[in-house]
């Protein structure tokens, strides 16, 4: 049940009009919480369309908060114990026949499985792997075939439905150290980043990342002090960040690649929480969470803004140290972005905060007087789970659905 703001809850307990007998009472109208969540502990900082709490709920498009809905358990198998970080991945795959097969990844411990929709189980993909959180992606390569790309900064392979390939070697063939940590896609091209040169990202444009890597494929930050956290996405550039900036890469070939910082303000802990949506791009850090609007292509060029003051409270109850596992996700059905977040007293993720994209308007500017900042909408955060791993994978029916996994199962 939320905790409504003290003009909410007038709202709630004033008394219905008096009706003529025998004419049908008319239904008492919800006041509208469109503006969401502030967890302020001044109520006249709480907008009259807030709440002060909120746990559990999904915030409707028109601006209504409604109790959040089922799950269904996959498996009762464990996917995570105290100190291990599973990852959850959709691997999109076109059959021969023009058919398209959706496998849903799960690395949970040092495996990596697949989920065989004909049993109901998941089949050990590959064993031996790190206990750390892994990096999944798809990858089209110079034959035009769907693979997956797995790293997790101790191993880096390639699985296309069916036999998985060793590509540490083919990496390391060109100046990196070890296998990367991070990894990313766009335009062709597959983006590194390794424990060993965090200040280094690297790239293969050879459309085969189980090729050698390019020795002159490489990117070093200026300065050379700072370390790459993340590697995103914003309009047609590749994002990547650091602890205290962030970087697009201009050009579309080899000899044209250039890292351009866009800002030097402020950075991403966790390359995990980094969500790209219609035009703009989110992420996380130790202060909270951050919009990035980039402005145009050059140096300063983005403007960023931190959205989560009406969280801000609840945020700070969180872990320290969790900050580089955050992990975010974008539900197109709920028009939400989910991050998962530690409380101080927990061993685990246990819970999941939830931004309303279609009721917020960062497009707008600040408020120009004291009050509630109305244009970044929470809904709050779920709880009753351990959300070690989350991500939103689509169903046969091109649905979105809402996955986590924790020690109970998936």
């Amino acid at each position: 049940m939320p905790i409504f703001a003290a003009q909410a809850l007038a709202n709630l307990s004033r008394r219905p009009p008096s009706y003529t007998r025998g004419r049908p009472r008319r239904p008492l109208n919800r006041p509208s919480v469109g503006h969401g969540v502030n967890d302020s502990i001044f109520p006249n900082a709480i907008g009259i369309s807030q709440v002060s709490k909120a746990v559990n709920f999904d915030m409707s498009p028109d601006g209504q908060l409604d109790t959040r809905g089922g799950g269904i358990k996959l498996t009762d198998t464990a996917v995570a114990s105290t100190g291990e970080s599973p990852e959850l991945h959709q691997f999109i795959k076109r059959e021969t026949d023009g058919t398209l097969t959706l496998k849903t990844m799960l690395k949970s411990g040092t495996v990596l499985y697949g989920y065989n929709t004909s049993t109901g189980v998941f089949d050990s993909v590959q064993a031996g792997l790190s206990t750390d959180r892994a990096s999944m992606i798809n990858f089209v390569n110079a034959a035009g075939a769907e693979v997956m790309l797995y790293a997790d900064g101790s191993n880096f392979i390639m699985y296309d439905g069916s036999t998985v390939t060793n590509i540490a070697s083919n990496y390391t063939a060109g100046n990196a150290a070890s296998a990367p940590r991070y990894i990313f896609a766009k335009h062709n091209v597959c983006f590194a980043v390794e424990d060993d040169n965090p200040d280094v990202l690297f790239f293969c444009d050879l459309l085969a990342p189980n090729s050698n890597w390019p020795s002159q494929g490489f990117l070093i930050l200026e300065g050379g002090i700072d370390r790459i956290t993340g590697i995103g996405e914003i309009y047609d550039y590749v994002l990547v960040t650091t602890l205290n900036s962030v970087y697009i890469i201009t050009g579309r070939t080899r000899s044209q690649f250039a890292l351009v910082k866009v800002n030097s303000t402020n950075g991403c802990t966790s390359h995990h929480s980094i969500v790209s949506h219609e035009g703009f791009v989110y992420w996380a850090n130790q202060s909270g969470f951050k919009i990035g609007k980039l402005r145009r292509a050059d140096s300063d060029g983005m403007e960023v803004e931190h959205i989560s003051n009406n969280i801000q409270n609840t945020f700070e109850e969180g872990k320290d140290g969790f900050w580089n596992n955050i992990v975010g996700t974008y539900h197109s059905e709920k028009k939400s972005i989910y991050w998962t977040m530690k409380a101080a007293a927990s061993d685990q993720p246990d819970r999941l905060f939830a931004y309303s994209v279609i009721r917020s308007r960062p497009e707008l500017p600040p408020p120009d007087h004291p009050g509630p900042d109305l244009r970044f909408v929470w809904s709050g955060y779920y709880e009753g789970y351990n959300f070690n791993a989350v991500k939103v994978i689509e169903d046969s029916t091109g649905k979105d659905e809402l996955y986590v996994a924790d020690e109970a199962g998936l």
